[in-house]
């Protein structure tokens, strides 16, 4: 089974709904939408493993020939169009999984963590690039300001895959390949990644009740743009004379 990093979300419903979802995404890049007791979840499409026999044969065939040459130069642009397919596929995806969460939901909690330091597993390297979590949280934030829709990051250090969110219990004993544990204390089962997602929620909440951040619907509770011109959702009164 794939080992992962946990990222969550959850998302609360526009209008008079109450809260709608609860969304995980992980470094492999599985989204769970956590409603009545049941997931939904989209895999990582992995596009770099998905074309990586294609590229290595493309690669090869560069290989061989002269460096300088039209055939050289022939294929050198058709490794080049299989890079940038894989570019576009991923970005495809950034796109409209964003969109999906920024249209439906008033609030995005997210965890950050530090992947740069994380890319430094030769095992888990190229899954964790493969996501562009860094692109994909940038796309979150750009378009939350475009929707209004609040995005907020919780503390980096949080055990949220190691922390029971019924009783409380830390496992701290919890290694990346176990997906599924149960809590010694309250005997509760978990999915790693659901018992995530509701943590991420749960503080994510805590965060915005104890004032570390000020939930505004969504406005003035972002760092401020060196763009002076962003617009807001402040109406212009006309001017008196």
């Amino acid at each position: 089974s794939d080992k992962e990093w946990v990222k969550a979300f959850h998302g609360v419903g526009h209008g008079n709904e109450s809260e709608k979802v609860g969304k995980i995404i992980n470094q492999c890049f599985k989204v769970f939408k956590v409603k009545d007791g049941g997931a939904q979840k989209f895999q990582n499409n992995k596009f770099t493993e998905k074309y990586a026999k294609k590229l290595r044969k493309a690669q090869q065939h560069l290989a061989r020939k002269v460096k300088g040459s039209n055939r050289y130069e022939n294929q050198r642009l058709k490794v080049a169009l299989i890079y940038e397919k894989i570019a576009n596929c991923r970005s495809d995806v950034l796109h409209k999984i964003t969109h999906k969460l920024v249209m439906e939901n008033d609030a995005v909690y997210m965890e950050n963590l530090n992947v740069s330091s994380m890319l430094k597993n030769d095992k888990l390297s190229k899954a964790i690039s493969d996501c562009s979590w860094f692109e994909f949280s940038r796309q979150l934030q750009y378009k939350g300001g475009w929707d209004d829709t609040y995005i907020h990051e919780i503390n980096r250090f949080y055990p949220s895959s190691k922390t029971c969110y019924i009783c409380g219990y830390k496992f701290d004993k919890l290694t990346l390949d176990i997906r599924e544990w149960d809590c010694p204390v309250c005997k509760a089962h978990h999915d790693r990644d659901i018992n995530a997602a509701i943590n991420i929620l749960f503080e994510g909440k805590r965060e915005l009740s104890a004032g570390t951040v000020d939930y505004t619907n969504g406005e003035d509770v972002r760092p401020i743009s060196s763009n002076t011109n962003r617009q807001t959702s402040m109406k212009l009164e006309a001017p008196t004379f």
